[in-house]
This record gives C-alpha cells, structure tokens and sequence, in this order.
C-alpha cells in the first residue's frame, strides 16, 4: 500500500514538472502588446451622412507569430446607447460607418488576445461635419422649379500626395420636397452660422447653412402684416443692419442691437421703405461691397452711390459720398451723363474697402479706382473718399451692356467675361488679358465667382448641351498658363447663378487664410 501512495505522488509530481515546462514555452503569463501606427490617416474629417473608414497604417505585436490570435472590434467612447452600454460601431481592422451629427467624435478599436481575453484599447479622435458647411452653390430653374446644387472641394490624401477632389450633391431637394418656384438668385449670410437665401418668385426662403433644411420665409420677418406685393430682388446683411430691395426699387432695413452676435430671426424688418433727404429713394441695385460698416447702393433714378450705414453708430441711415477733388474723377454723388457699368469693393479693412468702378461717357469707357474711408462721426454721415485714380480702361473693346464682372476680394484681379470668353483686368499694371476662350459655340457665361483663397474660378455657363459648372486655376501660375478647366459637371436645369458658401462671418473674414 505504501508504495502504491508512493508511486502516485511520484507520478504527480513529474506530471506537475511537464505542464511546468510547457506553461513555459507558450509564455501565456507574458501579454502579447500590440502598438498602433495610424500613419497618415490622422486627423481626418468625417461627413454626416457620408460613409466613413478609418484603418490603421500598421498594428505591431511584442510576439507578432501569435498575431493570428487576435480579434478586433470599434467602440464610441464619448456616447453610451439608450440603456447606457456601450456602442459598437463595427468589427474588424477597419471601421465603416455613416455618422449622424456634427461633433468631435472619440473611438478605439479593441484588439484581443483570445488566448488570455486580454483586451488592448487604441484610441482615435476625429471631426465630423455638416457636408454642406462651405463650398459652390447653384441655383437654377427646372420648368419653373427652384433646384439647388451643392459642389464640395476637398482635398484627399493618395500616396503620399494631396489630390483635390469634388463632392457633387445635385438637385439637393428631388425626392425631398419642394425649394419653391421662380428662382431668380442666392445670397449667403455668415453670422453666428451660414444661412442661404434663395430669392424666387414663390417667396424668398432662408435655408439651414448645415441641414440646408428651409427655416423662415423673409416675408415673415417684417413687422406686422409686413409689405403687400413685396417681390424681393436682393438682400444684405453687415454687422448691425440688414437689408431688402424690392423690385419697386424700395429699401426696407431692419438694426439688430448686438450686431452679428444677435440671434439671426429675432428682429423683424420694419414695413416702410427707407427715405434720403426727405424722398423715399429708388435703387436699381447693390453694389458687391462686403465692408461691415456700409452697403454700397445704386440711385439709376439720379444717377449717383449712396451707402446705408450698417455700424453700431446710427445703423439703417443713408450716407452720401464726400466729393473728391481729381481731374476726371466721378462725382458719386452726381454722375450726370456717364452711364454706370459696374461697382465693387475688394480689400475690405476696417474702416477702409477699396473701390473699383467702370463707367462710360463721351463714347469711351473709364476705370475708377479709390479707398472708401467710413466716418462715424459726422451728422449726416457720409463716406470719405481719397487715393482716387482715373484711366481709361484697356478692355472697352469686349465690353457690352450684357457683360459679366466679378472683382476679386483679397487679389487685383477684375474679371469679366463677354460672348463666351473670359478676360482678367491686371489693376496694378492696367492691362487687359484673356484669361479662356475654348467653350463650346454657343455657350454663355452666366455667373462666376472664387474659392475663399482665390486660387479657383467657379463658373456656370450655359451650352447648347445643356448648364455646366466648372472651376479654372487661377493661382499666379494659372492666370499665366490659361489652362482647361480643372473640374466640371452637368447641372440639371437652367443655371441662374452661383454662389460661394462659407461657414460662418469669421471664416468668410479669414478666408485667405484656408486652405480649401
């Protein structure tokens, strides 16, 4: 019996001293740690809506011939689900999924060793934005229909390279509901956010700048039963007023008391057109100034600028122009006989914008350059004006009265585009080059506007084919090389015009300073 016992323990032991051994050679006690290398998929941006995938550039083990051993999955770790668990976005290396709202979004993946269940969480953080934050508008009709399309530029990395790439959403309301009929133009807002204003026949409609979900009508923003017939034909807002221009040429203004920080429907419109001097004015059209101390407005009924202070001092009042003593130079006030062709504002600092203007008389067409200097201080106030130039303009041969101009904001660049052909005017050498004339016979050039930081000429045209929107380099380089078209698309309908869309007054201020 003894050696019975003894042999056992015998046995025992020996078995105890091979599962020892092999405990040993697989090392279980010892973690396999796994590192991860998210190389140049960092900080990417994600769209709501838009499929998302994020995978790790290179996952590294302490033993990687057990690596085979793992399993992967992604949590959201800065949101439980309805029942406070935790939400598993997929499974595998790569994630794949289609975010819902707009917010920094924090996830790990979880890598497992299924031979211990340790779990190794690798944390990542990522944007998610609205797709429609900033980028090309276009408005255009469809058999009466207002039809909305959205182009987003981007950049995506391909090895190793960044590559510009665009995110058509054409059409945006079909199969969603109706924008509205009788589309006649788009205006962008950048307060606190971006709204968009479609301008159309059914009544001009603001849209969500995130959603481009419609929000209010503007004629429901008017004090009272607000204005009877009111057809709107243009909108401004800067700073602490805003304005409407009706068809009938009536000016209806409304002053917010904490300028753009105020919120955006909280103060209405009043319902009685804006006088000067004692007579309710007339104005054919704004001028593209985009100073937040005035809006710039044509009087075709006298033939002369006035500006409507949208500063903390006074805002909603009409502002003459102070006289400029110069040779030639055109009195803003007066122009007389000389027929207006067109007025903008580029390099816009407070309190200053410069101006150019074109204007014909005595059969020859005239350049007009200035710096507006805004002065609070006067009663009535009034706009000073110095610095002024006059020379007659190098590119009157291509001028028409059907000619299109769009004046840079932050470079010297005036162009205009005329029977199919696009020309740039050089305000610093005061020369006239054509910039692209290779369009289909037939086309014609509709609208065109830039890129925050200039570097691209959005255009819509019109062609015998149909409406097309494009973009052309216009860098240094490109102005010199006049190539092809750097993207194009079909835009369904009849295009009317084009807008560039920013996400809010502050990007719109700093728009040089973007890269997209």
């Amino acid at each position: 019996m003894k050696t019975k016992i003894l042999f056992c323990v015998i046995a025992c032991l020996m078995l105890l001293g091979a599962c020892y051994e092999d405990k040993g050679h697989y090392d279980y006690d010892t973690p396999n740690d796994v590192k991860v290398d998210w190389g140049s998929v960092w900080n990417p941006t994600a769209y709501v809506g838009e499929e998302f995938r994020l995978q790790p550039e290179k996952l590294t083990w302490t033993r990687p011939q057990d690596s085979t051993n793992f399993k992967f999955w992604w949590e959201l770790t800065n949101k439980l689900d309805a029942n406070g668990n935790v939400i598993v976005l997929g499974t595998g290396r790569e994630l794949v999924f289609t975010p819902t709202e707009a917010v920094r979004t924090l996830v790990q993946l979880c890598a497992q060793d299924t031979t211990n269940g340790i779990i190794t969480q690798l944390g990542f953080a990522f944007n998610v934005k609205s797709p429609y934050e900033k980028g090309w508008m276009i408005l255009s009709d469809e058999n009466g229909q207002s039809v909305l399309s959205y182009i987003r530029p981007e950049y995506k990395k391909e090895n190793e390279e960044e590559k510009r790439v665009y995110v058509p959403y054409l059409d945006f309301f079909k199969g969603r509901q109706t924008l509205g009929t009788g589309p006649v133009k788009l205006r962008t807002l950048y307060n606190s956010s971006s709204l968009l204003l479609v301008i159309q026949e059914s009544g001009a409609v603001w849209l969500n700048g995130n959603s481009l979900d419609k929000e209010v009508f503007l004629k429901d923003e008017f004090v009272g039963s607000g204005v009877t017939g009111l057809k709107v034909k243009d909108f401004a807002q800067r700073n602490y007023a805003g304005l409407v221009l009706d068809e009938s040429g009536k000016i209806y203004t409304r002053v917010t008391s904490n300028g753009s920080s105020t919120p955006f429907y909280s103060t209405e419109f009043v319902n009685f057109p804006s006088e000067y001097e004692g007579e309710v004015i007339e104005i054919d059209r704004l001028l593209q100034v985009e100073s937040t101390q005035y809006t710039a407005m044509y009087d075709k009924k006298k033939n002369r600028i006035l500006w409507i202070n949208t500063d903390f001092y006074k805002p909603g009042r009409i502002m003459k122009t102070e006289k400029i003593e110069l040779d030639g130079f055109l009195d803003l006030n007066d122009m007389g006989d000389a027929r207006l062709i067109y007025c903008a504002g580029y390099k816009e600092v407070y309190p200053n914008a410069d101006m150019v203007l074109l204007y014909e008389k005595d059969g020859k067409i005239y350049f007009q350059k200035w710096r507006a200097t805004y002065n609070n201080r006067e009663d009535p106030l009034y706009t000073t004006i110095k610095d002024g130039s006059v020379i007659e303009f190098s590119g009157a041969q291509y001028i028409t009265e059907n000619t299109l101009f769009y004046q840079l904001r932050i470079r010297d660049y005036l162009f205009f585009a005329e029977s199919g052909a696009i020309y740039y005017y050089d305000l610093m050498t005061k020369k006239t080059t054509l910039f692209y004339d290779n369009f289909p016979a037939g086309t014609r050039i509709i609208d065109f506007s830039s890129n925050p930081q200039e570097s691209e000429l959005g255009v819509v045209v019109e062609t015998p084919s149909g409406s097309k929107f494009m973009t052309f380099d216009i860098t240094t380089t490109g102005l010199i090389e006049r190539n092809p078209p750097i993207w194009e698309t079909n835009i369904p309908g009849r295009v009317l015009d084009l807008e560039y869309k920013y996400i809010s007054e502050t990007d719109f201020a700093n728009r040089s300073r973007y890269a997209d």
